[in-house]
């Protein structure tokens, strides 16, 4: 079920975290600064389209601003790529070879790279909520 508060805070704890200013974030979506108030401060909602602009606004998924998963780029998504961690060789080598591939060499590449991925993911480890919960049990 949808949580306004949960929206609300994780709106405002966005835009905190990248430094902008309610002003910055209603020039973006169009409206007033008050709106963007009442929005972060769970007085009102606003409309999906604005909504998708606050995810790409703020490089997230919907559903986690809707609160349907606590990771900003959700579980199945690619974490975001760190511009100044260095590729490993084995990367580097794969990289050269995939830049040498047909369009459609590399369509098959990335098939089989998600089909790895959904076989082989690590586990998550488990949640506060689960690890309390099993003690209950327990």
């Amino acid at each position: 079920m949808f949580c306004k508060e949960i929206f609300a805070k994780r709106l405002k704890t966005l835009r905190l975290l990248r430094k902008l200013r309610q002003e910055d974030v209603a020039s973006v979506l169009k409206v007033s600064r008050v709106q963007i108030s009442d929005i972060e401060n769970a007085k009102t909602l606003t409309s999906l389209d604005r909504v998708y602009k606050l995810a790409d606004l703020f490089n997230v998924s919907l559903d986690y601003l809707f609160g349907r998963c606590d990771n900003p780029s959700c579980e199945d998504a690619c974490p975001p790529i760190q511009v100044n961690k260095a590729l490993t060789e084995g990367e580097k080598l794969v990289l050269r070879h995939y830049r040498n591939l047909t369009d459609e060499g590399k369509d098959y590449i990335i098939d089989q790279t998600f089909m790895a991925l959904n076989m082989y993911k690590k586990p998550k480890p488990p949640s506060v909520a689960d690890t309390e919960l099993s003690q209950e049990v327990g």
